[in-house]
């Protein structure tokens, strides 16, 4: 067997299309892994004093204020603005604020309790939002009336509400089997049907 001196143009080839792709393939993975296109909200706390705030978020606050807590990176309409989408709220959940003459008027945080391929999966950014007794996106139903139990409750649809009210603020924590939404709503705001 005798070999050659020099390398042949397949061979050169070869060798640098293997470089080449090394170089580039780690760049084109993370190219999509950039910024999300509909991220959640970046808190600076997490924090849910019931029922006067939701993540640092209360009523009256302007949408400079709101971003300067909660991060700038919502989809935001004329009264609204969205953090993730109808497509994350699956497995990373979604935020809400409204606002009524240019201040915050409602303030949420979800996701939707539905099964992926036998899971519940959820985002744990989401989950960090909690009141001072533990209760978070995700928390049973037992753990909810365990540190609640002498809250109003109501049922307006198929999930229990768990409502919190007093002269300046009404905050709901609506429970199927798992806590799916924390809602931060004006006085007196009240569901149809409760």
């Amino acid at each position: 067997m005798s070999f050659s001196k020099h390398a042949s143009p397949v061979c050169f080839l070869l060798v640098a299309a293997t470089v080449l792709a090394s170089l580039l393939l780690p760049a084109a993975a993370s190219a999509g892994k950039g910024k999300p296109k509909f991220p959640l909200p970046e808190p600076q706390t997490t924090k849910i004093k019931i029922p006067g705030s939701l993540g640092g978020i209360t009523l009256g606050m302007t949408k400079d204020e709101v971003f300067e807590q909660w991060g700038d990176g919502a989809k935001c309409g004329k009264s609204f603005c969205r953090w993730g989408s109808n497509k994350t709220a699956l497995n990373k959940g979604y935020a809400n604020v409204s606002f009524e003459d240019g201040v915050v008027s409602a303030a949420m945080v979800g996701w939707s309790p539905f099964f992926i391929d036998g899971k519940r999966p959820i985002r744990r950014s989401i989950t960090k939002f909690h009141t001072s007794k533990g209760i978070r996106l995700k928390s049973t139903a037992k753990d909810v009336k365990k540190a609640y139990p002498d809250a109003t409750t109501v049922s307006p649809g198929n999930d229990l509400l768990y409502k919190f009210a007093t002269d300046k603020a009404t905050m709901y924590i609506e429970v199927g089997r798992f806590v799916e939404t924390i809602r931060l709503h004006e006085p007196g705001f009240s569901f149809h049907g409760e």
